[in-house]
């Protein structure tokens, strides 16, 4: 899940939403660890629903993966990459 997310697989897993690579890190993360005491204590109970800890726009803070980071992780991820060649000039405005 890790590696769909880092190559923007899950970007458009939603017809009705949009998300960027690093919130479908972040969720997939979140989907797969238990909340732990820290977290539990915050809601006042030992067996909270950790998916309930978090409203789904918590992510939407995290800023978009820039071009670079995005062209690394599609290598690490697919060893290719189907964005922009990194060696591409870029356009004149």
């Amino acid at each position: 899940m890790r590696v769909l997310a880092s190559i923007g697989a899950l970007n458009f897993i939603s017809c009705k939403t949009r998300i960027h690579r690093r919130s479908a890190l972040w969720q997939v993360e979140r989907a797969g660890r238990p909340a732990g005491e820290l977290f539990a204590a915050r809601l006042g109970t030992e067996n909270s629903d950790p998916g309930s800890l978090f409203s789904p726009l918590d992510s939407m803070n995290l800023a978009p993966m820039n071009d670079e980071e995005r062209l690394v992780a599609d290598f690490h991820g697919t060893g290719l990459t189907t964005g922009r060649h990194p060696m591409a000039q870029h356009r004149a405005s």
